[in-house]
C-alpha cells in the first residue's frame, strides 16, 4: 500500500507543480482540481468495487474462458517479471471481504481453493471495470490534458497490476484445483 500511496503522491505533486508553475492557473488552484480528481478516482473505484461484490459467487466461474489465461498470456506475465513484482502489490481483500490473497492457507481444501478463484475473479472483474470507469472523469472535470490526464493514466497503471496478478496467480489457483480433486478422486478409487 505505501508504494501506491508513494506513486499517487508522487503524481499529485508533480501534476500539481506543473501546473501551478507553468500551466498558467496558479498553484493552489492545480492543488485543488488535483486532489479533487485523486478524490474522485477513489471515490470510483470505491463505487465499482461496491457494485462488482454485489454479484452473487454462484454467479462468478473461475474456470469460464474469460476468467482463465493462456499459455501466451502466462508467458507475457512472466516476461513482465510478474514473479518479482507481483507481491508488493497491494491486497486489499481482507480489509474489504474478509478473504486475504496474499497466500494460500488451505492448500488441500477444494472449497477453498475455489472461493479464493473467485476472489481473483472479483478483484480483476472490479480493477478491469475501474480502469474505464475512470475515463469518466474527462466528461466534466477541467484541465483534462494536464491535470485529468496524468491521473487518470496513473489510476490506470495501478489498475492494470492487480489485473495482471489475479490472472496470473489464477493459473496456479486452477491447476491446484484440479490436482487435488484428482488426488480425492484417486483416494476414493482406492477405498472403493
Amino acid at each position: 500500500m505505501i508504494l501506491y500511496l508513494t506513486i499517487i503522491f508522487v503524481v499529485w505533486s508533480i501534476t500539481a507543480l506543473f501546473n501551478g508553475l507553468f500551466a498558467g492557473i496558479g498553484f493552489g488552484v492545480a492543488l485543488l482540481h488535483v486532489s479533487l480528481n485523486v478524490l474522485l478516482m477513489v471515490a470510483i473505484d470505491a463505487i465499482v468495487a461496491i457494485i462488482v461484490h454485489s454479484v452473487p459467487e454462484n454467479k462468478i466461474n473461475p474456470f469460464r474462458k474469460i476468467f482463465v489465461a493462456s499459455n501466451g498470456e502466462r508467458k507475457f506475465y512472466e516476461n513482465l517479471g510478474v514473479r518479482v513484482w507481483k507481491d508488493i502489490i497491494p491486497e486489499s481483500g481482507k480489509a474489504l471481504v474478509g478473504f486475504d490473497k496474499r497466500q494460500i492457507e488451505k492448500p488441500t481444501d477444494n472449497t477453498y481453493i475455489l472461493k479464493f478463484l473467485r476472489e481473483t475473479c472479483y478483484a480483476g472483474i472490479m480493477h478491469a471495470i475501474s480502469i474505464f470507469a475512470c475515463l469518466i472523469v474527462f466528461a466534466f472535470m477541467p484541465y483534462k490534458l494536464t491535470i485529468v490526464l496524468p491521473v487518470v493514466l496513473t489510476n490506470i497503471f495501478l489498475q492494470l497490476l492487480p489485473v495482471i496478478v489475479q490472472r496470473y496467480n489464477r493459473i496456479r489457483l486452477i491447476s491446484l484445483y484440479y490436482f487435488n480433486k484428482r488426488h480425492q478422486e484417486r483416494e476414493q478409487n482406492e477405498q472403493n
